[in-house]
């Protein structure tokens, strides 16, 4: 695989076959299939016996073998994807082969109780195993370790380590369900559980007293540094969750039925701090004792009450508590702080009408409306870096579309949306343990002129527009044009962050059916997308990304024995970084500006070819053949620039092959017997 990798390629070859065989009694059969493909190792094996009306059992085995996007990684470090790499500084490189291999053993059961009522049955069983794509960085000084000192002369404060995860974890799941339908009543009630066990606890690097600097200069670390970057780092722990839900719907007649939904799930994470090798746990703690529970409630309502008149409607509330024990986790020089709590509750309501003017005309009003609480802020944790929190938002949509069919072969529609978020008083850091509610934002005093408030949290306006046409020329011509175009707009107590998005689609569809069972069909789209933001002290950044795609594909029947078909397909995605300096930036950032241009552009064009054949061998058995072949250029500076490899501080490179190929074959062949 790795000569592959260099030449930036990769090919794939699948097998596919499926048997049937059906014994005496005509209600009853068994199959096995099994697939499988070389280089990317996927193999999956499926034995299944049924009874229709009756039962069902199935039991399945996969193991499949995954590798990131291309790229090329090569490193010093000794013992990567353990539990214990050796950082290393070695001027000799060595290719690191990141992959994920899964493995599952699942059963399936599924049996008729009765005319109404039924029970289905889901048992499986993972394993996953292997490396990705992780790391460390720290800089010096910082106020978690006093230790950890600002760097002298000739002497790095920050360094970033490539540290790949070692992955060996299983992963049981547990659905059980009991459905009855009666005419009027359909009950269902179930529990999903979910057992998750990782056998690597942490991950505890070695780390010399010297690595590069940004310039490639072998130089001794900042005081402490070395020491935080041996600091374990913990892997995902292992939890439990239970999930327990009843739904039933209940029809009151033919036009009015009503249906509920409610579920509860808890989810914990109790790992001994001591046995994961996971020191300093403040006094009397052991281990998390991490809980939260979940509860979720749906009623849906749907009614005809005028032959021209629909109407939908929609409550639910879902609410999360969290019952994790507070503790002092978090310690600078003095001051303690604990954990935080995330309790969030969610309410939606929602009503929709549908009324159909006439035989061609057709109109629909809804309003949505969402309110998010997401609990009291917990006083004894914190929250440095972030400007403000807020704990309440809501948020209205109204949605208004019509549709006309002009006439037998032509039809229009128009959807307007419009919408609006707005929330409670922001919640200031308090540069320590708690928040301050601020009721006067424009205060100088609170630091808002240059803050950078979340996107998410932020009041919004939000207005779309849609329209879509269909013609249906004749009997092998048809047309469809769609059409969309969007704009947010923020509003918060800074210039700074993102200030909007702007959006616009449009798209063409094209189906001709050609003489003698061919067919062709053509598409073609163009997005645009604009976000402007800013920072203060820094860069204005105008992101704008514009993206094509087109396609063609042609299908027929040469025979009656055999299909066949052929798609090109292309897509050109660019991103353009366009910036500008903020008022309040020094001289070093126009400088910078000047001297680099900027963010360089992102590019990614591709290029695939999709054939099939698929036809019968004798009276019974069928037979499908897929060919794939896909070409992509991409350049992205998040992996390097100008050929240049990002570098880690002790020399290793990541950089994302600029060309990449793909080839796959795929063969399926299906054979009843008995």
């Amino acid at each position: 695989m790795s000569r592959l990798l260099r030449a930036g390629v990769i090919a794939l070859l699948a097998i596919d076959g499926q048997a049937v065989h059906a014994d005496d009694d005509p209600q009853t059969s068994a199959s096995v299939q099994a697939s499988g493909g070389t280089l990317q190792q996927q193999r999956e094996v499926e034995l299944g016996a049924t009874q229709p009306g009756d039962w069902k059992a199935m039991l399945r085995l996969r193991d499949a073998t995954r590798q990131p996007p291309l790229q090329r990684l090569s490193s010093p470090v000794v013992n990567g994807g353990t539990t214990q790499p050796q950082v290393s500084t070695a001027p000799d490189l060595q290719e690191v082969d990141l992959h994920i291999r899964r493995t599952e053993l699942g059963l399936h059961l599924d049996k008729a109780i009765s005319s109404r009522l039924r029970l289905d049955l889901d048992l499986s069983h993972g394993r996953r195993t292997g490396n990705r794509l992780t790391g460390r960085g720290v800089s010096c000084p910082t106020s978690a370790d006093g230790g950890c000192a600002p760097p002298g002369a000739g002497e790095s404060g920050w360094a970033v380590l490539l540290l790949p995860e070692p992955l060996h974890d299983e992963h049981t799941q547990l659905e059980a369900r009991l459905a009855y339908a009666g005419p009027q009543w359909q009950l269902s009630g179930g529990y999903h559980g979910s057992y998750f066990r990782n056998l690597h606890d942490t991950l505890v690097p070695s780390v010399p007293a010297a690595l590069y600097n940004a310039t490639g200069t072998l130089v001794p670390l900042a005081a402490g540094l070395q020491s935080q970057l041996q600091q374990p780092i913990a892997l995902p722990p292992d939890s439990n969750a239970h999930h327990l839900d009843l739904t039933g719907s209940y029809a009151f007649n033919r036009h009015t039925r009503v249906a509920a939904k409610l579920a509860r799930e808890q989810v914990t994470q109790r790992q001994s701090f001591a046995d994961a090798g996971l020191p300093g746990a403040p006094a009397g703690v052991t281990d998390l004792g991490g809980e939260t529970v979940t509860t979720h409630l749906l009623v849906r309502l749907t009614s005809r009450p005028l032959p021209r008149l629909s109407i939908n409607g929609e409550l639910s509330r879902r609410e999360r508590d969290d019952r994790t024990p507070l503790a002092a986790y978090h310690v600078e020089g003095a001051t303690q702080f604990t954990n935080r709590r995330l309790p969030h509750q969610t309410d939606r309501a929602r009503v929709q009408a549908l009324y159909q003017l006439d035989r061609t005309r057709q109109g629909s009003l809804s309003l949505e409306h969402e309110a998010i609480d997401r609990g009291v802020f917990t006083s004894t944790a914190a929250i440095a870096g972030t400007t403000a929190l807020r704990q309440h938002t809501r948020e209205t949509t109204l949605r208004a579309s019509a549709r006309q069919q002009v006439d037998d072969g032509l039809g229009a529609a128009l959807t307007l949306l419009h919408a609006r978020r707005s929330g409670s008083n922001w919640l200031r850091d308090n540069s320590g343990a708690g928040v301050t509610e601020v009721t006067n934002p424009a205060d100088p005093s609170t630091g808002f002129a240059t803050g950078i408030f979340m996107p998410t949290l932020a009041d919004r306006d939000r207005d779309e527009v849609q329209l879509s046409t269909d013609w249906q020329a004749d009997s092998r011509l048809h047309l469809s044009v769609s059409a969309r175009a969007g704009r947010d707009r923020y509003s918060s107590p800074s210039p700074y962050g993102l200030h909007g998005a702007n959006t616009r689609w449009i798209g063409l569809d094209v189906d001709y059916a050609l003489p003698a069972n061919w067919r062709l069909d053509a598409n073609v789209s163009h997005a645009t997308q604009r976000l402007p933001q800013s920072r203060p002290s820094a860069a204005a950044i105008v992101f704008d990304n514009r993206s094509t795609q087109a396609g063609v594909g042609l299908t027929g029947q040469p025979h009656e024995r055999l299909q066949i078909g052929a798609a090109l397909s292309f897509a050109d995605d660019l991103s353009r970084y366009r910036q500008t300096l903020d008022t309040t930036a020094g001289l070093g950032d126009a400088e910078l500006l000047a001297a680099s241009g900027g963010l360089p552009d992102v590019r990614l064009r591709q290029r695939t070819l999709a054939l099939f054949a698929r036809g019968k061998a004798g009276e019974q058995a069928h037979w499908r053949l897929d060919l794939r072949y896909s070409h992509t250029r991409w350049n992205d500076w998040a992996y390097g620039c100008a050929n240049i490899s990002f570098p880690y501080a002790d020399g290793s490179r990541l950089l994302a092959a600029p060309r990449q190929e793909a080839a796959s074959i795929g063969l399926r062949y299906t054979l009843p017997w008995r």
